[in-house]
């Protein structure tokens, strides 16, 4: 069996060629036989009526100069016509017969399937070899001849037609001439649109072996149309899908590596000095501290890390909660991280109660990333506002905080995974760079974006809707 491209090619195109030439030929070969049969026919049927009128006249009135004359007659007609012409009587047996063209002799028994038929008085038109008379079979027209209404005998014109042979032959070296031409074509269309479709395939191929090396920068051309070109083109979004994917894996490794880093050395310079004695007795519990804060911190890394992990995995746990009262635990949890730095906060529900259909526990983490951000970036003596707005079928929710202004080139990337936009404020660098990515993550699962803007009039707010509970 073709395996390659340009034999598979090759061969379709093979079996189609033959196939068409095949009912070429036998549709052509069959409508000019037809045409022949019918021409010669017509030819015979005149010549045929004449000499049976020829016949049925001397037999009613025949002589020997008559009889005499008839055989001329038939030996002219037979010799012009290139037919044999004979006479049978009911029983079959050949009463006259032309001496021109193989005629069967005169006294001999025909044998003749249709007989019967003209006997009763119908013409006869077959391609036979007449039970045998003949070595091939011919074009036979057999009239009955009547004498006083009754059915006296039959007159037989058998014509060899070897213009058949000779159109068969002719239709079949117009075949061959054909089908070895079309084959020449085939090869030459098949070369070069195999290689039209084949070069991007083996493009394709070594790009995917480049791929399967962990290079993703191999790129193919796709200056083709059709559907040719809608593969490459579909084919180089994969591999650029790849390389960012290739590239986000690399940036979260480094990240990762970065903020566990720093912390671990942070815990060894700090226990080695402990156990050493290098830190004093009287600092001991300041160091402590400051070991408990960075573990705290790779212990937040490592929750939001795992939380990442299983969010992408499972699906959501859709139920109807009130929206209010998960805003007020989540403010109840960081009272006293509010009081310290005396912020005020501003809180406007539309009603006493806000029942959105959502999953609770990923609304739960996104309220409290974006109040735990709020509280953290606000100075001291700032304010905090939490606003509700309903819609047609959604709620919207609005958190925002004074505070220092975020720029537009750290907004574009502040969802983005361990991007901390902190470090334009100057404080709070204790963060992981995952809450914000976390917050975009839930809300995308429930088919919701979160915006955010930041101007020196109205704060940072963050805003995103969810779905209300009719």
């Amino acid at each position: 069996m073709p395996k390659g491209i340009f034999s598979k090619i090759l061969w379709s195109i093979l079996l189609v060629i033959l196939l068409f030439s095949l009912i070429t030929g036998t549709s052509l070969t069959f409508m000019m036989q037809k045409y022949v049969f019918a021409s010669e026919e017509k030819a015979m049927l005149q010549n045929a009526f004449k000499i049976r009128d020829l016949t049925l006249f001397l037999l009613e009135h025949g002589s020997e100069e008559g009889y005499a004359l008839f055989q001329r007659s038939l030996n002219s007609n037979s010799e012009q016509l290139n037919s044999a012409i004979f006479v049978t009587d009911v029983f079959g047996q050949v009463m006259l017969a032309a001496q021109e063209n193989q005629s069967p002799r005169v006294g001999s028994q025909m044998t003749v399937k249709e007989m019967d038929l003209v006997l009763e008085g119908e013409m006869v038109r077959q391609w036979s070899d007449l039970g045998g008379t003949f070595p091939e079979k011919r074009l036979n027209i057999i009239l009955p001849l009547i004498l006083d209404g009754k059915v006296g005998g039959a007159l037989f014109l058998s014509s060899p037609m070897p213009q058949i042979d000779f159109l068969m032959m002719n239709v079949i070296r117009i075949l061959l001439l054909s089908v070895l031409l079309s084959l020449l074509v085939s090869f030459v269309v098949a070369y070069f649109v195999s290689r039209w479709i084949s070069n991007p395939i083996r493009n394709m191929k070594k790009a995917a072996e480049e791929f399967a090396k962990g290079k993703f920068d191999s790129r193919i051309s796709d200056q083709q149309e059709g559907e040719m070109g809608e593969l490459a083109t579909a084919f180089n979004h994969m591999a650029q899908s790849l390389d960012e994917l290739e590239q986000n894996r690399r940036s979260f490794v480094a990240n990762v590596s970065h903020e566990l880093r720093s912390p671990l050395t942070t815990i060894g310079g700090f226990a080695e000095g402990l156990l050493d004695g290098t830190i004093p007795e009287e600092s001991r519990e300041q160091y402590l501290s400051i070991l408990l804060d960075e573990v705290k911190r790779m212990t937040r890394l490592v929750n939001d890390l795992l939380y990442m992990e299983r969010s992408d995995k499972e699906e959501l746990h859709q139920s109807v909660f009130d929206l209010n009262e998960l805003i007020r635990l989540v403010l109840i949890g960081m009272e006293a991280r509010i009081t310290q730095k005396q912020i005020e906060v501003s809180v406007t529900f539309c009603n006493e109660v806000e029942y959105v259909n959502a999953d609770r526990d990923g609304i739960l983490r996104v309220v409290t990333n974006l109040l735990d951000n709020a509280v953290k970036f606000t100075p001291e003596q700032g304010k905090i506002f939490i606003a509700l707005k309903e819609e047609a079928s959604f709620v919207q929710i609005r958190i925002g905080n004074t505070g220092d202004v975020i720029e537009q080139d750290v907004l574009k990337h502040i969802f983005d995974r361990f991007y901390k936009g902190d470090q334009s404020r100057g404080i709070n660098k204790d963060g992981t760079g995952l809450g914000l990515h976390i917050v975009k993550s839930i809300l995308s699962k429930h088919g919701q974006s979160i915006q955010v803007t930041s101007t020196e009039e109205q704060g940072t707010n963050f805003r995103f809707s969810l779905p209300k509970q009719k």
